[in-house]
């Protein structure tokens, strides 16, 4: 959970509001988008005694039902004059529950979030997708969402079915939110989407340039942000035009997250993923092909429904061949309402929590040796934030953690550095001259 709640601020009619996140990027976006528009129209925002309470929900897991129904009944209890509106995939999987939660007022699913604008004082005709933001103060990385919605329907996935179809920001509207990010300071932005590479397909009879490679050229030829990151594509979506404009342009961040999932092809057919392992390996080799350093990561999911011993043992191969530089490892977990919670071969708890462990370190282990290989190279890191240490950190174009010595003037500044050594986390680098 993400609780962005500031201290108050005053204001004449003295309404009080509060925000509370949970889950994704594009989540938290579109909680920005709410809450700069209800601090337009009146509210200030506070930690405690709000009058209205904003929840934005995630439903991947079942996990994040229970987190959001919690939460609802404990933001009741700490404020029980308030008004407490729900919105976020929750809200589409079980408006009935979240309706009947203490001081629930209204259940907005993410299809009708335009209509959160009007209870919170500002109607509009706009889809919800043209929400723009002023800025996103709380990141130094400014995540910006161009797309909504998917159509790819994986069989453990339950988003296809809570979010709305799929939408696409148009591209003036993405080139001019980014233009605003650099003039307030952000650094680097970070696209983002629920199925980033779908951007410009529902725009392709009124966008001459409806693609994600055309809408990335834009954003290079009309902004001067320094540098511009993808959050997810599938490797099956990585087009040659896309590794050629990489290649060539070193405000690129040379980094793809490529979502694996499982290296074995029997598991991706019953996952319905839309790609062979052999096919996976081919877009990597191309993407190293033409840029030999560029950083990889992914997803992975351990014990999903029929995965045998061998097809694990096919994942931890492939996750060795592709060298990911870092792997999130997910425990397969059921979830209700997708084809894959019925599927017969249920993988038994210990051994998911078994195989989770090898996966993790394996990856721990493929990370190592990334970092180690970047050691006496150069790179630029924007930082961040300072440690408790009293470092300062932040993160190379390739996305390794980064830790400097260095004076608070270079936060929020992409600096030359160049890495020394490794740290717990990530690696330890010294500032060059510039």
């Amino acid at each position: 959970m993400t609780d962005t709640a500031r201290q108050p601020r005053e204001h004449a009619n003295g309404r009080r509001a509060r925000f509370v996140t949970f889950g994704c990027k594009v989540n938290q976006y579109d909680t920005q988008v709410l809450r700069e528009l209800a601090l337009r129209n009146g509210f200030r925002e506070v930690e405690k005694d709000a009058d209205l309470i904003v929840v934005n929900t995630c439903t991947v897991t079942e996990h994040g039902g229970a987190l959001a129904r919690k939460a609802v009944r404990r933001l009741a209890r700490e404020n029980p004059d308030a008004r407490i509106f729900v919105t976020g995939c929750y809200a589409v999987s079980d408006p009935e529950a979240a309706a009947d939660l203490p001081n629930v007022v209204a259940v907005v699913g993410n299809d009708d979030k335009t209509e959160l604008l009007g209870l919170l004082g500002e109607p509009s005709d706009r889809p919800f997708i043209e929400e723009t933001v002023s800025d996103l103060a709380h990141h130094t990385r400014a995540f910006l969402k161009v797309q909504d919605g998917c159509h790819l329907r994986c069989t453990y996935c339950i988003i296809p079915a809570v979010r709305p179809a799929v939408t696409s920001k148009r591209a003036d509207t993405v080139v001019a939110e980014v233009r605003r990010m650099a003039r307030v300071g952000r650094r680097e932005v970070v696209l983002t989407g629920v199925h980033l590479g779908a951007w410009g397909r529902d725009l392709e009879k009124s966008e001459p340039r409806a693609a994600l490679t055309g809408l990335v050229a834009l954003i290079l030829d009309e902004t001067g942000i320094e540098r511009i990151r993808l959050s997810s594509i599938e490797a099956n979506e990585v087009t040659p035009a896309m590794v050629r404009l990489y290649a060539e342009n070193p405000r690129l961040a040379p980094h793809f997250h490529l979502p694996l999932q499982a290296g074995s092809a029997n598991v991706l057919a019953r996952m319905r993923r839309r790609y062979h392992p052999r096919g996976f390996l081919k877009s990597v080799a191309m993407v190293r092909d033409a840029i030999p350093d560029i950083a990889l990561t992914t997803d992975v999911i351990v014990g999903f429904p029929g995965e045998t011993d061998d097809d694990f043992g096919e994942t931890l191969a492939m996750m060795r061949e592709a060298a990911f530089m870092k792997t999130h490892v997910f425990p397969y977990s059921k979830r209700a309402g997708t084809p894959a919670a019925t599927m017969p071969g249920q993988v038994r708890s210990r051994e998911i929590r078994e195989r989770a462990a090898r996966a993790e370190a394996l990856g721990n282990e493929l990370a190592r040796s990334y970092a180690e290989s970047r050691i006496g190279t150069r790179a630029a890191a924007l930082i961040e934030s300072r440690r408790v240490e009293g470092r300062l950190t932040g993160f190379t174009g390739r996305y390794l953690r980064v830790e400097i010595d260095g004076d608070d003037h270079h936060m929020n500044c992409i600096v030359p550095v160049r890495i020394t050594g490794l740290t717990s986390g990530g690696v330890s680098a010294e500032v060059m001259d510039e």
